[in-house]
């Protein structure tokens, strides 16, 4: 357990592009000015941003039980389930100077896909209970620099009373940027990253926020499945997300479990953001 970013929100940041091939599917990649390599992450992107001056990221959107759809009836909005983490930031001469993953969790970075904005992080963050956050974290006792290749995630949609898997079950090492060279891009990037076409300057908007000392960092999600690339939340939906340390559990007994509706057994095991449009 740590500090709930439901109810206690933290300055939220997410990355684009962190997974072979996941920007492509999104059809996102066209909104970046260079282009795409699946070898790194492209950008970063913000979700909340306490005291902004763009007010819709002053809006608190985490939510770990319902996903609130825009009003707009054409709205296609999709999940994007990730890995997250809570982070210490430190920073010198009014730059960050070290990032210090301090826990591990879930983040549901739905998204807005034909949102007619400026910026991307207008199709993230469109008001309450637009993003999902899980309640349970993993303390990185060790440090970030750890081995946890272990640990997987996945995640499931159900609509028209049918359970599917929405995002290809993974490994947090098959992120493109983990570990270390994670960290030193994330630097670099809050750092010098230009309020530019669909960017914003996170280091701008972390100076609004007063600098924060902690913060949330999405790292982006796995690859669709075919259904998943495909897929448009509707009211009456549910989600589902998990993190699990395979050594402890199977991929195939915690999908049998998202199958069954048994949240009780899936939570024995992993951690789960459970949702509902």
């Amino acid at each position: 357990m740590t500090l709930n970013v439901e109810t206690t929100p933290l300055f939220g940041i997410g990355i684009a592009g962190n997974f072979a091939g996941h920007l492509n599917q999104t059809g996102e990649a066209k909104g970046l000015s260079q282009a795409v390599d699946d070898e790194k992450p492209q950008a970063i992107f913000p979700f909340f941003v306490p005291s902004a001056t763009e007010t819709y990221l002053t809006v608190n959107p985490y939510s770990s039980r319902a996903l609130s759809l825009p009003t707009q009836a054409d709205a296609k909005v999709q999940m994007e389930s990730e890995v997250a983490v809570i982070a210490k930031i430190d920073y010198q001469n009014g730059q960050v100077s070290t990032i210090d993953p301090t826990h591990m969790m879930l983040l549901n970075d739905a998204t807005y896909r034909n949102a007619k904005v400026s910026k991307l992080a207008e199709k993230k963050n469109w008001g309450e209970a637009s993003k999902g956050i899980g309640k349970e974290s993993i303390p990185l006792v060790n440090g970030f620099d750890s081995d946890l290749s272990q640990y997987r995630f996945c995640s499931f949609h159900r609509q028209n009373q049918q359970w599917y898997l929405c995002c290809k079950d993974a490994s947090v090492a098959d992120y493109s940027y983990f570990y270390q060279p994670l960290l030193n891009w994330l630097v670099e990037t809050i750092n010098f990253q230009s309020d530019e076409g669909a960017l914003h300057s996170i280091l701008a908007l972390l100076e609004q926020a007063g600098y924060p000392q902690e913060i949330v960092i999405s790292l982006g999600a796995s690859r669709y499945t075919e259904q998943g690339e495909s897929h448009a939340l509707r009211s009456g939906d549910e989600l589902c997300t998990l993190l699990y340390d395979e050594q402890q559990v199977d991929f195939t007994t915690l999908k049998q479990a998202v199958e069954k509706g048994d949240l009780d057994a899936l939570s024995e095991h992993a951690l789960v953001l459970y949702q509902h449009c």
